[in-house]
């Protein structure tokens, strides 16, 4: 069971806390542009820093949906990056708003083969 693997890493790590990953654009440091690619490169960034600190992360779909489609873009590959550096992968999509909707958003976006791999 998924809960059950994020649960060994935190024994493992000796650390029940969690990476964020949901800053505001304004708020990326200087040297990163202020757009889609320069928010996956700060995430991308603190997720290498921290691989050794930190047993999951939890990321915010909205924080890359609203960067358009090249936020999308990162969001996939941020993801991507967090399982092979190791971490227990959290999707936090709240557009989710009825049973109906929330089927079709896990299938959509959680399916085999998604382009957006998450625990």
């Amino acid at each position: 069971m998924s809960v059950d693997i994020l649960q060994e890493k935190i024994r493992k790590m000796k650390n029940p806390s969690m990476l964020e990953l949901a800053l505001p654009l304004c708020d990326l440091p200087p040297q990163f542009s202020q757009d889609a690619a320069g928010y996956g490169a700060v995430c991308r960034e603190l997720l290498r820093g921290l691989k050794d600190a930190m047993p999951a992360v939890r990321v915010s779909f909205s924080m890359f949906a609203l960067l358009g489609p090249e936020g999308l873009e990162e969001l996939g590959q941020t993801l991507r990056t967090a399982g092979e550096l190791g971490y227990y992968v959290v999707m936090d999509a709240p557009e989710i708003a009825s049973p109906a909707m929330a089927k079709m958003v896990a299938e959509a976006l959680l399916g085999e083969g998604s382009a957006y791999p998450c625990d």
